[in-house]
């Protein structure tokens, strides 16, 4: 689990900027928060803290970068992924072009593809929503 005071160390300096979504990898978990208004109160902070099942539980994919969405290789052709298709931890389900580089968008954890959230040479950006998991 996040110690709390590392969230208020990482959340204190958004709460004047505006930021309406933030996430947070490190070696004890992620975390990620969205923001209805600009000022977080620390009773906030404090219960996110508390429940981390909440915190951990993902249920879209989001871009891991910036580029056009490929859920086709380009040269292949082969589709990498469909809706109801289940996909494991690491597989790839996408890939992200960026000036012909291709990168891969993997799963981040076992699931059932429920939607595709984005077009097929859709420009996305990073955390853009790609699928969503049932």
């Amino acid at each position: 689990m996040i110690d709390p005071d590392e969230i208020k160390r990482l959340v204190q300096p958004l709460q004047s900027s505006g930021v309406t979504v933030f996430e947070y990898k490190g070696p004890q978990g992620s975390l990620r928060l969205h923001f209805a208004t600009s000022q977080i109160q620390a009773s906030q902070v404090q219960a996110v803290a508390a429940a981390p099942e909440v915190i951990a539980a993902r249920t879209v994919l989001r871009s891991p970068g910036m580029g056009r969405l490929r859920l086709r290789h380009p040269l292949a052709g082969d589709v990498l992924i469909r809706t109801g298709a289940t996909v494991l931890q690491g597989e790839i389900v996408a890939l992200l072009d960026a000036n012909g580089i291709l990168v891969p968008v993997k799963a981040d954890r076992k699931g059932v593809v429920a939607r595709v959230l984005a077009d097929e040479g859709a420009l996305v950006g990073y955390a853009s929503p790609l699928l969503e998991w049932a």
